[in-house]
């Protein structure tokens, strides 16, 4: 039948989700909907919103299916969409979708917001997917996150030149008059970012945290060494320049290659030709012997001032 050609492929393109009225409009009559229905063809996800059976089941597919079951103007919000814009630190969890006004609607385990100020701009698309654009979307979880997570997905989202922090800076502090909760949070953090590199992942962010908790002095982010003539030599993760102590955080996959691994030892004999001592520190102590990381960074440190290293 020419109408599940139409419906098949059009649910190939929307993540294996379509509407009762898309079907409709592919020339299926009601009694054919209900049919398919009936005998299992398709599987009802919410109020007119279906799959065919046996079709990929995925995050994507839920969170479509759930701004399809809101309506026209919907859109994934909060941390649907920073999950959908894959902002780090940012899970999934429940459905959040937002509607525009105040329009009446329920979906069945989908959150609904309805938020008086959404912008035109604010709305956009990852794919097919309508969704709160990146600023909104961290405007909109600034209520929701902690400090720590709200900070990870900032600095991801500026990393990927999703966001400026001078542009949403400007828009943060244009909404200061609605008292909406958390937001002095994200316009702190984006102030502290104006002008400045950003980490350069979530784990240097733990690392810094964790150095400020024990009490330890802030090294600088994304330090760049140069030689005597002022020629760059090499960006570090964080340094204290007076100390000339140089920290790299080495991820899980730091060392991609042979190549990588090759060029990063001749980095580092660069920086130590220069007078610099460096300490690199993995993700495996960050995250499983943080009391460690301290004292290494606090040894090192006290070391270098005294002239010990």
């Amino acid at each position: 039948m020419e109408a599940d050609v139409h419906v098949a492929k059009l649910a190939e393109g929307q993540h294996a989700v379509f509407t009762r009225a898309q079907a409709l409009r592919a020339g299926f009559t009601t009694d054919e909907i209900d049919g398919r229905l009936r005998r299992g063809l398709w599987v009802r996800i919410h109020r007119s919103v279906y799959r065919i059976r046996g079709s990929a089941h995925t995050f994507e597919s839920e969170a479509l299916a759930a701004v399809l079951g809101a309506g026209p103007g919907a859109c994934a919000s909060h941390a649907t969409a920073g999950a959908l814009w894959k902002l780090e630190g940012i899970s999934a969890g429940s459905l959040h979708v937002a509607v525009p006004g105040r329009r009446r609607t329920r979906v069945p385990g989908v959150q609904i917001h309805r938020p008086v100020d959404l912008r035109s701009s604010d709305v956009t698309r990852v794919g097919v997917i309508p969704i709160t654009s990146p600023g909104r979307t961290l405007v909109d979880l600034c209520r929701s996150c902690g400090r720590e997570s709200l900070e990870d997905a900032l600095d991801d989202a500026i990393r990927k030149k999703l966001v400026t922090p001078k542009q949403l800076l400007t828009r943060v502090r244009a909404m200061a008059h609605t008292g909406r909760r958390g937001l002095p949070v994200l316009e702190c953090l984006l102030e502290e970012r104006c002008g400045r590199p950003v980490s350069g992942s979530g784990l240097e962010n733990r690392f810094a945290r964790l150095l400020k908790r024990a009490g330890l002095p802030a090294p600088v982010s994304q330090f760049v060494v140069r030689a005597k003539d002022g020629a760059f030599v090499a960006r570090v993760d964080f340094a204290y320049p007076q100390a000339r102590l140089a920290i790299e955080i080495d991820g899980y996959e730091h060392h991609s290659s042979r190549k990588r691994w090759e060029y990063d030892r001749a980095r580092q004999n660069r920086i130590v030709e220069l007078g610099w001592f460096p300490l690199r520190i993995t993700a495996r102590q960050i995250v499983a012997r943080p009391e460690e990381v301290v004292a290494l960074v606090s040894g090192a440190l006290a070391r270098r001032v005294s002239g010990v290293l």
